[in-house]
């Protein structure tokens, strides 16, 4: 059995968006045979599952502008890693005023320089004194003189950052992940279903932190030259042909 990251357009689909119908026959077979497909793509997540309704498949997605994915059906929502804020903390904690950020259940709020308890109610709130959990986003307030800073090492550690504002005494960022990675569908993927082989399918050189990460690695025919070098197989055929999914077949039946 394998799990299957592929890149949507250019890969999965023809040019008009669609798969054929023989090409959608073998591809549901696969996956009645107990493979795992994900599809991996810079289109929106709205988009993505659409398509996985429109044509009926049992996939997985993930969305990278998004920053979403649904894995062996739970839903993953792209979070700063708890380490992020932690570094976050280390550095400035001496010139935060507050911070506060929430995830599905509770509201965290660090304290440290002021009180902001009466902004929030009292269920599901959690005073932290430092950092340490993972959350889609944070706003945190800053002393004024650290904040430009502050903006620099959040953009270099690869976390977006947006000023909010502020008052004489502190600015106010907004601080996010954003987008996700190609590469994090490979840890998905491996955690929901941690007893398969991983086999990679793209056709585009900006996938190949994804496709290094397979144990099995496909580029496309029409795919970038430095994909196809970087590849154990290529397709016989392009993505307007079906070539990823007749090469799958193969692979997975050897």
């Amino acid at each position: 059995m394998f799990s299957i990251l592929s890149d949507f357009e250019g890969t999965l689909i023809t040019d008009n968006g669609s798969i054929k119908e023989s090409d959608l026959f073998t591809l549901r077979d696969l996956i009645r045979e107990g493979n795992h497909i994900c599809i991996v793509s810079s289109a929106s997540f709205d988009r993505l599952k659409e398509f996985k309704i429109k044509y009926s498949i049992n996939i997985d997605i993930l969305s990278i502008i998004s920053g979403v994915a649904e894995v062996n059906g739970k839903i993953y929502q792209n979070k700063i890693p708890a380490y992020v804020l932690e570094r976050i903390y280390d550095e400035f904690h001496k010139f935060i005023y507050t911070a506060w950020a929430s995830d599905d259940e509770n509201t965290y709020i660090y304290n440290f320089q002021e009180r902001l308890d009466p902004l929030y109610p009292k269920a599901n709130r959690v005073i932290c004194d430092k950092f340490g959990i993972e959350v889609p986003a944070a706003i945190i307030a800053i002393a004024k003189e650290k904040a430009d800073q502050f903006h620099d090492f959040v953009n270099d550690i690869g976390i977006l950052v947006m000023p909010l504002g502020g008052d004489t005494n502190r600015s106010l960022f907004r601080i996010y992940r954003g987008s996700s990675s190609k590469a994090d569908a490979y840890y998905l993927m491996k955690n929901a279903y941690n007893d398969t082989k991983t086999i990679g399918a793209t056709d585009s050189i900006v996938d190949l932190d994804m496709l290094k990460k397979c144990d099995i690695k496909i580029a496309m025919k029409n795919g970038d030259p430095e994909i196809k070098d970087a590849a154990d197989y290529v397709t016989e055929y392009d993505n307007n042909e079906g070539g990823l999914i007749k090469l799958l077949d193969n692979i997975c039946h050897l």
